[in-house]
């Protein structure tokens, strides 16, 4: 455990380590993140914990590692200009991907930034809870990596009282064909771009 007799600016890299406890002002401080707060993958999915009223991602990056769990016994909030990013290496909870609890709840904005990383490849059906547990309000603006490479599906995003999750589902997919010597006009158009 570390113990800060005030609150915390995070401007640079803050990475608690993992099984330990960062306390702020004796769990009644705040910590404000402008610049990236890691949980970085761990070994058997220890926990890190965060003891503060509140953890504020004003404009940073919460990072939680694909064998991550972040505990904030106090609330989170995101801006409109902060980011989560979710690292997915497999579809099992703390051994691989991540999940963040904030014990207060969590208010969300900004940018949600799903990594799938080591060459995963989610199937339709796979579910992630990347925010379990507290009250949930808001929603995420911005999704980044919906698509995951190779596979042909998407993740889509869904808010429940108290949690967030992800959901992987197929694309429709469309086949144009073009007779040799037709004429005539149209427009094609795909998603993604």
């Amino acid at each position: 455990t570390v113990g800060t007799p005030g609150n915390i600016t995070n401007a640079g890299t803050l990475e608690p380590e993992w099984g330990a406890t960062l306390t702020v002002n004796g769990s009644n401080g705040t910590l404000t993140n402008t610049g990236t707060l890691e949980v970085p993958a761990v070994p058997y999915g220890s926990p890190s914990y965060i003891d503060a009223s509140s953890v504020d991602n004003t404009s940073g990056n919460l990072e939680i590692g694909d064998s991550s769990t972040l505990t904030i016994n106090g609330t989170y909030s995101q801006g409109s200009q902060g980011t989560f990013t979710a690292q997915l290496d497999g579809t099992v909870a703390t051994s691989t991907y991540g999940q963040m609890n904030a014990t207060g709840g969590s208010t969300l904005a900004g940018t949600l930034d799903i990594d799938t990383i080591s060459g995963f490849s989610p199937m339709s059906g796979n579910v992630f809870k990347i925010i379990d547990g507290g009250t949930v309000t808001g929603t995420f603006g911005t999704i980044l990596g919906k698509y995951p490479p190779g596979n042909n599906t998407a993740y889509g995003v869904t808010y429940d009282p108290n949690d967030v999750t992800l959901t992987v589902s197929g694309q429709s997919t469309t086949t144009l064909t073009v007779a040799d010597g037709g004429d005539g006009s149209g427009t094609v158009s795909s998603a993604p771009a």
